[in-house]
């Protein structure tokens, strides 16, 4: 399996409507690689060790996908729904399983490709629109919104549903004079508009980017604005650090062992406690909390004494500590 930024899985039986969705989502400038299960000439060991870093895995749930248990898409999907890389996509009238009820879940059942007539008046791409918000915001660590298609699909009928004749003319002359004063007639596109619906909310680096890359758009005044209004807050965070010590264990205060063994051992012991000493008045002295101390690479020196043997101890040690780091933080418009 080669490396994408999203993996497309379904079912081998689903293979026509499975192409559609992967010709759309990549007409979009996603990077996909799609996976069919259930085909026995591409057995699973061949998908082994690739997808455990990925950050987005869109499942299509169909009949023939659920049915065929041992095809293993439920098993993926499982699997990646525990990582948090999941997104489902309905084709038909099936159920989610249980064990998928966290997982955000489109229905797609009444998308098409190419839309004609009514379908065309009720639907546009609204669905795929949804889908490709939803890789969007997995891609960037974020949990993908709920599907919008269902509410945009009912102000379409809603709109259809005006009256006819005369008034209905009306309507349309005055809504069309309020499109062109409102300057509604330059909406943003599709891959715009997924851009900027996928941004963070609050942050400052993401409007910067979408008026990079669309210094015109559609919102791109809205953009301007809330940069212009940012504000800077101080924010407090945790970091792990690790500062280096030297440390000696001198033999002359160790009790003699019968063996070379057990004098390394007490040495070894002696040098841990000494270094948690040691990390502890460095953690004090800086605030910090104390993690923990590790001894690196000890050399020892042991030789016999009346009763026994002693070793001493030169090493280096790690103090692992958690300091408090403040850190300054755009802004730009609510969190």
């Amino acid at each position: 399996m080669a490396t994408a930024a999203v993996i497309l899985w379904s079912h081998a039986a689903d293979e026509a409507r499975g192409a559609v969705i992967a010709d759309q989502l990549i007409s979009y400038d996603l990077d996909i690689w799609w996976e069919r299960l259930g085909d026995p000439e591409k057995p699973s060991a061949d998908r082994e060790g690739v997808v455990q870093n990925q950050r987005c895995e869109l499942f299509l749930l169909s009949e023939a996908a659920l049915a065929n248990v041992e095809s293993g898409l439920l098993k993926e999907a499982e699997r990646a729904a525990a990582r948090g890389s999941a997104i489902l996509a309905r084709l038909d009238e099936v159920a989610v399983p249980e064990s998928l009820q966290s997982v955000t879940c489109y229905d797609i059942r009444g998308w098409r490709s190419h839309p004609t007539g009514w379908r065309r008046l009720l639907a546009g791409n609204v669905f795929m629109r949804d889908l490709v918000s939803a890789v969007r915001y997995k891609l960037a660590g974020r949990d993908p919104p709920p599907p919008a298609a269902p509410r945009k699909m009912l102000l379409r009928q809603l709109a259809l549903l005006l009256p006819f004749g005369a008034a209905l003319f009306a309507f349309v002359a005055g809504a069309l004079d309020f499109y062109r004063n409102a300057g509604l007639d330059a909406m943003a596109g599709p891959q715009e508009a997924a851009a900027w619906e996928a941004r963070a909310a609050g942050s400052c680096d993401d409007l910067r980017a979408y008026l990079a890359e669309y210094p015109g758009g559609a919102y791109s005044g809205e953009a301007r604005d809330l940069l212009d209004g940012r504000k800077t807050e101080s924010r407090i965070s945790e970091q792990r650090s690790e500062r280096p010590i030297d440390l000696y264990e001198p033999a002359g205060m160790a009790d003699p062992s019968a063996t070379r063994a057990a004098a390394v051992a007490d040495a070894l012991g002696r040098a841990q406690e000494s270094a948690h000493t040691s990390c502890q008045r460095m953690a004090d002295a800086t605030q910090a909390v104390l993690i923990g101390a590790e001894i690196l690479e000890p050399d020892y020196s042991c030789h016999t004494v009346s009763g026994g043997m002693v070793c001493s101890l030169d090493a280096g040690a790690n103090c692992i500590l958690s300091e408090e780091v403040e850190t300054a933080v755009e802004i730009c418009g609510g969190e």
